[in-house]
């Protein structure tokens, strides 16, 4: 068992008994420098019951090296990454699965924030990649938010005395579920056009919104730009929720297709 520090990726590891799941992402840190990924698995108990978030198996305590290491037992992802499925894909992905895959986050993301949580990293690196078989043979993918490191939970007064204490440990997060919203755009974006596209999509959005998704291709529907716009908007109060986000025309044309 390996000694990860807290920005290390996590590392395949053989966890016996477990049947169907035989192999876990074992992510572990100093039990002294630990509180971070406990917090992480508070927060994955709490948000179990939606397949669009990485599921958490357990947690404990080894010795290595004569050092108490803290270890927490992930879903195995066997597809790595969305930054690895857009390689895969050549840097871009086709309207069709985007919408698809932008749907599963909804979903995660909507559960995350009726819960209270705000994820604050969300980024393709977070993303892991699930693999299935098709009928006809074909692999299916399907996507799951991780990394809850940086997570703060959304400012309530009417939260119980484990939540207040929560509240406490995670912070409060300033700009509520928007932020989120923001970065959900910029993943759609890199998804559809490509990474070459979003910085000059973001500073565009900065510099001149009412114009910014000019610059975005011309083959792009009409229903995937405004899409971009609800999330991409520099006013955050008009940045559209994850629930709205789930009835968008970009999700809904697809969404009996895809996930059904």
């Amino acid at each position: 068992m390996l000694i990860l520090d807290m920005a290390s990726r996590y590392e395949k590891f053989k966890f016996p008994g477990k049947g169907y799941r035989e192999y876990v992402y074992l992510k572990s840190a100093p039990a002294t420098d630990s509180s971070t990924l406990q917090l992480e698995k508070t927060i994955l108990y709490d948000l179990k019951d939606c397949q669009q978030i990485v599921e958490c198996f357990g947690d404990g305590f080894s010795v290595e090296n004569r050092k108490l290491v803290y270890n927490l037992l992930l879903e195995f992802a066997a597809g790595g990454t969305l930054v690895d499925l857009m390689k895969d894909s050549g840097d871009r992905i086709e309207e069709w699965d985007a919408s698809k895959y932008t749907c599963m986050l909804l979903r995660g993301l909507s559960h995350m924030h009726q819960k209270g949580y705000v994820h604050c990293d969300l980024e393709p690196d977070n993303i892991l990649v699930f693999l299935s078989k098709k009928k006809d043979g074909s692999l299916d993918y399907s996507l799951k938010i991780a990394d809850f490191g940086s997570a703060k939970i959304i400012s309530s007064d009417n939260l119980d005395y484990g939540r207040s204490q929560l509240k406490t440990l995670l912070g409060v997060a300033r700009d509520d579920v928007a932020t989120d919203i923001w970065s959900l755009g910029c993943i759609v974006a890199e998804m559809l056009v490509g990474k070459s596209y979003v910085m000059d999509l973001k500073k565009s959005c900065k510099d001149n919104e009412e114009n910014c998704l000019e610059i975005l291709p011309k083959f792009l529907s009409e229903d995937a730009k405004d899409f971009l716009r609800r999330c991409l908007t520099m006013n955050k109060k008009e940045r559209w929720t994850s629930e709205r986000l789930l009835h968008h025309p970009f999700i809904t044309e697809f969404d009996e297709v895809n996930l059904n």
